[in-house]
């Protein structure tokens, strides 16, 4: 059974449809569609106990974090570095999207594109590295923001 054989159809007026050309997956149980897919018919679980920080006094010590991502396959190295997992995740989620749905990034195409995230919050670890350096050097020594605009031009 594959995802798109799932998927219900839409009861709405035609006029208020929306078409899902592309999908993209970066989360806990696998990252990429086919990945994400099989790990949800297969039951499994990514729950383990968390190694992204030291849980030293949390109630909670395990989570379902996100694993095998290269944010350098979707974005070049520099930008990779300045930006939150978070903003990582989304790229990639939307590039693979594109692949999917068999677009490319041409100009014209992107002015026709829509990009749905799902998210909690997102951004936290950048709130908190942010709120470190306040807390420890001040307020002069937290950079800038530099925002989220990027180029939708892929790397390379």
């Amino acid at each position: 059974m594959s995802i798109r054989e799932v998927t219900p159809v839409s009861e709405r007026a035609p006029r208020d449809r929306v078409v899902v050309t592309g999908m993209g997956v970066v989360a806990p149980p696998g990252n990429g569609l086919e990945n994400f897919w099989t790990a949800l018919l297969a039951g499994r679980s990514n729950a383990r106990l968390i190694d992204r920080f030291d849980t030293t006094g949390l109630p909670c010590k395990f989570a379902c974090q996100v694993d095998n991502f290269d944010a350098t396959r979707w974005v070049d190295r520099k930008q990779a570095r300045r930006l939150d997992p978070f903003v990582q995740f989304a790229i990639a989620a939307a590039r693979m999207a594109v692949e999917d749905a068999g677009q490319d990034f041409a100009a014209d195409f992107m002015e026709q594109c829509g990009v749905l995230i799902g998210s909690g919050i997102g951004g936290m670890k950048t709130y908190e590295d942010e709120c470190a350096v306040i807390l420890s050097q001040g307020p002069g020594r937290a950079p800038v923001p530099r925002g989220a605009m990027l180029s939708a031009k892929p790397r390379g």
